[in-house]
């Protein structure tokens, strides 16, 4: 990897050539795997963990290839999903120094449990390189930071691999050096490992941001409590949407960045959102998709053409107001 990045810094590397190299280094595992599999097999005591394992398997397939073949394949058909970019996540550091900055010891114990554990410990090591490996190579999303999800299972080995390695260490030196040197080394591994968490918990203590107002949770639970749970709330489109999130009532129209990508467009529905807290008289959109409540927040007020909120009276009635968060009830829709 450390190669690679150097000979990215020094030509312009072809998208193409890291998926190659990504595309060999898995047949290559799956080659090792199968022949490793056969080998065992020939063996009374691994044979039947291989069986089992085998079953498991194919009960994942069985669940898993319908949806792949029906789903997921046909939305991963646009140039932008599974291509060639290595060191995605980097843009100016070396190699190696961008991820020990950000991961740290975690990352040192690992590499060292590769080559130093006993057996058991490198087969838990080796496939947080194998996973590694690809995700370093290949993007698999358009959103080239969602491929973190895929080292963050690299990571969730890596602690296992490494906190394994540590022990095996302090053991070591508590035998053939002092108790005192393993206590030492485990209080500066728990001090390198933590933080970055205490920071992080400490910076979100003094953030002042808030997600939602006061005003949206106690209208959020008046929803909760006094409607239907198939009742259809008119909101604005933003990802963050109190009712979606916190009530669980269907809403027209949320954020269309979440399946934009997969190939599900919500220009329509988003021009329909706009269109009836704009022009609210339109009542046969408000049929069109059964909407039976309007909630008016500021970010309805702020990302819509929304002179008053008396415009809403005609057909519609308030219900409940929090703050200057608003619920109303549409009169003139069928069904309500």
């Amino acid at each position: 990897m450390c190669g690679l990045d150097i000979a990215r810094l020094k030509s312009t590397v072809n998208e193409s050539v890291y998926f190659i190299i990504a595309l060999i280094g898995i047949i290559c595992t799956v080659i090792i795997c199968v022949f490793l599999a056969l080998k065992c097999l020939n063996n009374e005591n691994t044979r039947d963990v291989i069986l089992n394992w085998a079953i498991l398997l194919g009960i994942v397939l069985i669940l898993a290839l319908p949806q792949l073949f029906n789903w997921t394949f046909q939305q991963a058909q646009g140039e932008q999903f599974t291509r060639g970019y290595f060191n995605w996540a980097n843009l100016n550091d070396l190699y190696i120094f961008f991820y020990i900055k950000n991961i740290g010891i975690v990352l040192i114990l690992a590499i060292m449990a590769l080559f130093f554990s006993k057996k058991m410990d490198y087969f838990i090591a080796l496939p947080i390189f194998a996973i590694w490996f690809v995700a370093e190579l290949i993007v698999f999303q358009p959103n080239v930071y969602d491929n973190n999800k895929l080292l963050y299972i690299s990571y969730l080995f890596m602690c296992i691999a490494g906190a394994s390695y540590l022990i095996d260490v302090t053991k070591i030196l508590k035998q053939y050096v002092c108790k005192m040197a393993s206590t030492a080394l485990l209080c500066i591994a728990f001090f390198l490992g933590s933080i970055s968490a205490i920071l992080t918990m400490g910076r979100e203590y003094v953030s002042n941001y808030q997600l939602y107002s006061r005003d949206s949770i106690a209208m959020c639970k008046y929803i909760e409590e006094n409607t239907e749970p198939t009742d259809v709330i008119l909101t604005d489109t933003r990802y963050n949407n109190e009712v979606a999130a916190l009530t669980g009532r269907n809403i027209v129209c949320g954020s269309g960045t979440f399946l934009y990508f997969h190939g599900l467009q919500y220009s329509a529905q988003e021009d329909a959102v706009r269109e009836m807290f704009e022009n609210p008289e339109n009542i046969e959109l408000f049929n069109q998709y059964n909407v039976k409540y309007i909630y008016i927040s500021n970010s309805e007020r702020n990302n819509f053409n929304i002179t008053s909120d008396d415009i809403f009276l005609e057909n519609a009635e308030l219900v409940h107001q929090e703050g200057e968060v608003c619920l109303y009830r549409c009169k003139n829709i069928s069904g309500n």
